[in-house]
Protein backbone atom coordinates (compact mmCIF):
# COMPACT_ATOMS: atom_id res chain seq x y z
CA UNK A 1 0.00 0.00 0.00
CA UNK A 2 1.05 3.59 -1.28
CA UNK A 3 1.83 6.01 1.59
CA UNK A 4 3.02 9.60 1.06
CA UNK A 5 6.26 11.20 3.02
CA UNK A 6 6.79 14.48 2.68
CA UNK A 7 10.10 15.20 -0.29
CA UNK A 8 12.35 16.89 2.26
CA UNK A 9 12.11 14.02 4.88
CA UNK A 10 13.41 11.40 2.14
CA UNK A 11 15.59 8.59 4.18
CA UNK A 12 16.35 5.94 0.81
CA UNK A 13 17.27 2.70 1.56
CA UNK A 14 19.46 1.68 -0.94
CA UNK A 15 18.67 -2.63 -1.30
CA UNK A 16 21.72 -3.57 -4.73
CA UNK A 17 23.34 -1.87 -7.22
CA UNK A 18 24.68 -3.83 -10.09
CA UNK A 19 26.13 -3.53 -13.47
CA UNK A 20 24.23 -5.18 -16.22
CA UNK A 21 25.33 -6.50 -19.92
CA UNK A 22 22.83 -7.79 -22.25
CA UNK A 23 23.86 -9.21 -25.05
CA UNK A 24 21.43 -9.66 -29.00
CA UNK A 25 18.06 -11.45 -28.04
CA UNK A 26 18.02 -11.76 -24.59
CA UNK A 27 15.07 -11.93 -22.42
CA UNK A 28 14.72 -11.06 -18.88
CA UNK A 29 11.49 -13.58 -17.80
CA UNK A 30 8.35 -11.45 -16.53
CA UNK A 31 8.81 -10.63 -12.96
CA UNK A 32 7.46 -8.72 -9.75
CA UNK A 33 9.74 -6.70 -7.81
CA UNK A 34 9.01 -5.91 -4.08
CA UNK A 35 10.92 -2.72 -4.09
CA UNK A 36 11.85 0.13 -6.63
CA UNK A 37 14.62 -0.52 -9.30
CA UNK A 38 15.87 2.17 -11.51
CA UNK A 39 17.63 1.09 -14.74
CA UNK A 40 19.99 3.61 -15.91
CA UNK A 41 20.80 2.72 -19.33
CA UNK A 42 24.59 3.37 -20.10
CA UNK A 43 24.75 1.84 -23.99
CA UNK A 44 22.52 0.08 -26.27
CA UNK A 45 18.67 -0.53 -26.50
CA UNK A 46 16.06 -2.56 -24.86
CA UNK A 47 12.14 -3.07 -24.99
CA UNK A 48 10.43 -2.80 -21.46
CA UNK A 49 7.02 -4.62 -21.27
CA UNK A 50 5.07 -2.63 -18.21
CA UNK A 51 1.86 -1.40 -17.01
CA UNK A 52 0.06 -3.03 -20.35
CA UNK A 53 2.62 -0.74 -22.42
CA UNK A 54 5.59 -1.05 -24.36
CA UNK A 55 8.76 1.11 -23.70
CA UNK A 56 11.76 1.77 -25.24
CA UNK A 57 15.14 2.08 -23.11
CA UNK A 58 18.13 3.96 -24.79
CA UNK A 59 21.13 5.09 -23.42
CA UNK A 60 20.63 8.36 -20.97
CA UNK A 61 17.01 6.99 -20.31
CA UNK A 62 16.41 6.23 -16.66
CA UNK A 63 13.65 3.87 -16.29
CA UNK A 64 11.68 3.20 -13.05
CA UNK A 65 10.01 -0.22 -11.93
CA UNK A 66 7.35 0.05 -9.18
CA UNK A 67 6.99 -2.76 -6.91
CA UNK A 68 3.97 -5.43 -7.27
CA UNK A 69 3.89 -4.67 -11.04
CA UNK A 70 4.59 -7.23 -13.75
CA UNK A 71 7.45 -6.17 -15.94
CA UNK A 72 9.49 -7.86 -18.36
CA UNK A 73 12.40 -6.66 -21.00
CA UNK A 74 13.44 -8.04 -23.95
CA UNK A 75 16.93 -7.22 -26.03
CA UNK A 76 16.57 -7.96 -29.86
CA UNK A 77 18.37 -9.33 -32.46
CA UNK A 78 21.17 -7.05 -33.54
CA UNK A 79 20.92 -5.00 -29.90
CA UNK A 80 23.04 -5.11 -26.89
CA UNK A 81 22.34 -3.53 -23.72
CA UNK A 82 24.07 -2.34 -20.45
CA UNK A 83 23.29 -0.67 -17.73
CA UNK A 84 23.03 -0.37 -14.01
CA UNK A 85 20.00 -1.24 -11.88
CA UNK A 86 19.32 0.04 -8.05
CA UNK A 87 16.87 -1.49 -5.96
CA UNK A 88 15.69 0.24 -3.00
CA UNK A 89 12.75 1.83 -0.59
CA UNK A 90 12.04 5.38 -0.35
CA UNK A 91 12.53 5.11 3.19
CA UNK A 92 14.10 2.70 5.86
CA UNK A 93 11.52 -0.33 6.70
CA UNK A 94 11.17 -1.63 9.95
CA UNK A 95 13.33 -5.09 9.99
CA UNK A 96 10.19 -7.53 9.17
CA UNK A 97 9.80 -5.96 5.93
CA UNK A 98 13.79 -5.65 4.70
CA UNK A 99 15.25 -8.79 2.33
CA UNK A 100 17.75 -9.63 0.27
CA UNK A 101 17.36 -8.41 -3.32
CA UNK A 102 20.11 -11.62 -4.39
CA UNK A 103 17.58 -14.00 -2.75
CA UNK A 104 14.07 -12.45 -3.55
CA UNK A 105 15.23 -11.88 -7.62
CA UNK A 106 17.81 -14.36 -8.67
CA UNK A 107 17.33 -17.10 -6.15
CA UNK A 108 15.50 -20.31 -7.62
CA UNK A 109 13.80 -22.84 -6.73
CA UNK A 110 12.65 -21.45 -3.34
CA UNK A 111 12.27 -23.83 0.06
CA UNK A 112 8.69 -23.46 1.28
CA UNK A 113 9.45 -21.19 3.44
CA UNK A 114 11.16 -19.04 0.91
CA UNK A 115 7.41 -19.13 -0.64
CA UNK A 116 5.83 -18.13 2.03
CA UNK A 117 8.12 -14.99 2.77
CA UNK A 118 7.79 -14.04 -1.16
CA UNK A 119 3.49 -14.16 -0.25
CA UNK A 120 4.45 -12.09 2.89
CA UNK A 121 6.69 -9.31 1.03
CA UNK A 122 3.73 -9.02 -1.86
CA UNK A 123 1.97 -6.89 1.47
CA UNK A 124 4.83 -4.71 1.72
CA UNK A 125 4.52 -1.18 2.69
CA UNK A 126 5.16 1.41 -0.32
CA UNK A 127 6.27 4.69 0.91
CA UNK A 128 6.37 7.37 -1.86
CA UNK A 129 7.35 10.83 -2.07
CA UNK A 130 4.67 13.77 -2.60
CA UNK A 131 5.21 15.90 -5.27
CA UNK A 132 6.21 15.15 -8.96
CA UNK A 133 5.71 11.50 -9.64
CA UNK A 134 8.78 10.01 -11.28
CA UNK A 135 7.01 8.13 -14.51
CA UNK A 136 8.26 4.85 -15.87
CA UNK A 137 10.59 6.09 -18.48
CA UNK A 138 12.65 9.24 -17.81
CA UNK A 139 14.19 10.89 -20.71
CA UNK A 140 16.54 14.20 -20.91
CA UNK A 141 19.02 13.71 -17.31
CA UNK A 142 22.22 15.12 -18.01
CA UNK A 143 24.60 12.08 -19.14
CA UNK A 144 27.37 14.15 -18.06
CA UNK A 145 26.12 13.87 -14.56
CA UNK A 146 23.92 10.92 -14.18
CA UNK A 147 26.80 8.12 -15.30
CA UNK A 148 29.48 8.99 -12.99
CA UNK A 149 26.94 9.07 -10.28
CA UNK A 150 25.32 5.82 -11.29
CA UNK A 151 29.38 4.48 -11.66
CA UNK A 152 30.07 5.85 -8.08
CA UNK A 153 27.12 4.36 -6.18
CA UNK A 154 28.03 0.92 -7.72
CA UNK A 155 31.71 1.53 -6.88
CA UNK A 156 30.53 2.45 -3.38
CA UNK A 157 28.13 -0.53 -2.83
CA UNK A 158 30.99 -3.28 -3.66
CA UNK A 159 32.51 -1.78 -0.70
CA UNK A 160 32.23 -2.13 3.29
CA UNK A 161 33.79 0.37 5.40
CA UNK A 162 31.46 1.55 8.23
CA UNK A 163 30.94 4.98 6.18
CA UNK A 164 30.25 3.76 2.76
CA UNK A 165 26.31 3.21 4.01
CA UNK A 166 26.49 6.62 4.44
CA UNK A 167 28.18 7.25 1.04
CA UNK A 168 25.69 5.51 -0.68
CA UNK A 169 23.01 6.76 0.23
CA UNK A 170 24.44 10.59 -0.29
CA UNK A 171 24.86 9.73 -3.66
CA UNK A 172 21.30 8.37 -4.09
CA UNK A 173 20.36 11.77 -2.95
CA UNK A 174 21.84 13.27 -5.71
CA UNK A 175 20.46 10.94 -8.32
CA UNK A 176 17.11 11.64 -6.88
CA UNK A 177 17.69 15.25 -7.10
CA UNK A 178 18.76 15.05 -9.89
CA UNK A 179 15.53 13.42 -11.53
CA UNK A 180 13.34 15.98 -9.83
CA UNK A 181 15.63 18.90 -10.91
CA UNK A 182 14.42 17.41 -14.78
CA UNK A 183 10.58 16.81 -13.54
CA UNK A 184 10.16 20.22 -12.35
CA UNK A 185 10.75 22.10 -15.48
CA UNK A 186 7.62 24.27 -16.71
CA UNK A 187 7.23 23.21 -19.80
CA UNK A 188 4.23 20.59 -19.92
CA UNK A 189 5.83 19.99 -23.76
CA UNK A 190 8.96 19.16 -22.38
CA UNK A 191 7.73 16.22 -20.20
CA UNK A 192 5.99 15.06 -23.38
CA UNK A 193 8.97 14.95 -25.97
CA UNK A 194 10.49 11.16 -24.79
CA UNK A 195 6.79 10.33 -25.09
CA UNK A 196 6.42 11.68 -28.78
CA UNK A 197 9.53 9.68 -29.41
CA UNK A 198 8.32 6.40 -28.32
CA UNK A 199 4.95 7.12 -30.25
CA UNK A 200 7.33 7.57 -33.99
CA UNK A 201 9.52 4.96 -32.56
CA UNK A 202 6.28 2.53 -32.30
CA UNK A 203 4.79 3.90 -36.13
CA UNK A 204 8.42 3.02 -37.90
CA UNK A 205 7.74 -0.31 -36.34
CA UNK A 206 4.03 -1.01 -36.81
CA UNK A 207 3.06 1.01 -39.94
CA UNK A 208 1.84 -2.20 -41.68
CA UNK A 209 -0.87 -2.72 -38.73
CA UNK A 210 -3.80 -0.71 -37.90
CA UNK A 211 -2.72 2.09 -36.09
CA UNK A 212 -5.32 5.27 -34.86
CA UNK A 213 -4.76 8.58 -32.77
CA UNK A 214 -6.86 6.76 -30.10
CA UNK A 215 -4.75 3.46 -30.23
CA UNK A 216 -1.69 5.37 -29.48
CA UNK A 217 -3.65 7.61 -26.94
CA UNK A 218 -4.49 4.88 -25.01
CA UNK A 219 -1.28 3.03 -25.06
CA UNK A 220 -0.26 5.92 -23.15
CA UNK A 221 -3.35 6.55 -20.75
CA UNK A 222 -4.38 10.10 -22.13
CA UNK A 223 -6.96 11.23 -24.08
CA UNK A 224 -7.04 11.25 -27.72
CA UNK A 225 -7.42 14.55 -27.65
CA UNK A 226 -4.89 15.80 -25.15
CA UNK A 227 -2.75 13.47 -27.06
CA UNK A 228 -3.05 14.63 -29.99
CA UNK A 229 -2.58 18.29 -29.78
CA UNK A 230 0.70 17.51 -26.93
CA UNK A 231 1.72 15.56 -29.81
CA UNK A 232 1.38 18.23 -32.69
CA UNK A 233 3.22 20.66 -30.18
CA UNK A 234 5.97 18.40 -29.58
CA UNK A 235 6.80 17.25 -32.94
CA UNK A 236 5.06 19.73 -35.46
CA UNK A 237 2.70 17.10 -36.92
CA UNK A 238 -0.39 15.51 -36.59
CA UNK A 239 -0.56 12.04 -35.72
CA UNK A 240 -1.99 11.44 -39.13
CA UNK A 241 0.12 13.29 -41.20
CA UNK A 242 3.25 11.53 -39.19
CA UNK A 243 2.00 8.19 -39.70
CA UNK A 244 1.08 9.07 -43.42
CA UNK A 245 5.05 10.40 -43.61
CA UNK A 246 6.62 7.38 -42.64
CA UNK A 247 4.27 5.03 -44.71
CA UNK A 248 5.08 7.19 -47.56
CA UNK A 249 8.41 6.80 -47.24
CA UNK A 250 8.52 3.04 -47.35
CA UNK A 251 6.39 3.09 -50.31
CA UNK A 252 8.33 5.01 -52.03
CA UNK A 253 11.69 2.71 -50.96
CA UNK A 254 9.86 0.03 -52.63
CA UNK A 255 8.47 1.91 -55.75
CA UNK A 256 12.34 2.95 -56.62
CA UNK A 257 14.74 -0.30 -55.42
CA UNK A 258 12.18 -2.90 -55.86
CA UNK A 259 9.66 -4.02 -58.73
CA UNK A 260 6.98 -5.42 -55.98
CA UNK A 261 3.11 -4.31 -57.63
CA UNK A 262 1.77 -1.03 -56.62
CA UNK A 263 -1.17 -3.11 -55.01
CA UNK A 264 1.50 -5.28 -52.75
CA UNK A 265 3.47 -1.95 -51.94
CA UNK A 266 0.13 -0.09 -51.17
CA UNK A 267 -0.72 -3.16 -48.83
CA UNK A 268 2.20 -3.73 -47.04
CA UNK A 269 2.28 -0.12 -46.10
CA UNK A 270 -1.39 -0.62 -43.87
CA UNK A 271 -3.24 1.35 -46.90
CA UNK A 272 -5.04 -1.79 -48.87
CA UNK A 273 -7.64 -0.18 -51.11
CA UNK A 274 -4.95 0.59 -53.87
CA UNK A 275 -6.96 3.77 -55.09
CA UNK A 276 -7.13 5.31 -51.83
CA UNK A 277 -2.93 4.87 -51.57
CA UNK A 278 -2.53 6.48 -55.02
CA UNK A 279 -4.61 9.59 -53.82
CA UNK A 280 -2.37 9.25 -50.49
CA UNK A 281 0.80 8.74 -52.16
CA UNK A 282 -0.10 11.61 -54.80
CA UNK A 283 -0.83 14.12 -52.37
CA UNK A 284 2.69 13.51 -50.47
CA UNK A 285 5.03 13.06 -53.04
CA UNK A 286 3.00 15.00 -55.76
CA UNK A 287 2.51 12.59 -58.18
CA UNK A 288 1.02 9.20 -58.38
CA UNK A 289 3.07 5.95 -57.72
CA UNK A 290 3.85 4.65 -61.10
CA UNK A 291 4.67 7.84 -62.43
CA UNK A 292 6.90 8.21 -59.25
CA UNK A 293 8.44 4.88 -60.10
CA UNK A 294 9.59 5.40 -63.61
CA UNK A 295 10.72 8.57 -62.79
CA UNK A 296 13.43 8.02 -59.76
CA UNK A 297 14.43 4.35 -60.58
Amino acid sequence: MKTLIPLESLNPSVRYVNHICFSEQSTVAKRILFDHEFLYCLSGEARMEYQNRVFTIRQGDLFHLEPFLDNRMVVEKGKSFTAHCVHFDFAVMDADWDFSATWAYFIHPLTEAETLRRKELSHRPDPVPQGPVIPPLVNGLDRAVMAPLFRELYGTYGRSRSFDRIRLKAIFLQILSQIYLLLDTPSPGFHFDHIADEVIYYMREHFREPITAVSLADRFGLSPKYFGSLFKKSTGMSIQKKLLSIRMEHASQLLIYTRIPIEEIAASVGIPDVFYFTKLFKKEKGMPPGQYRRTLR
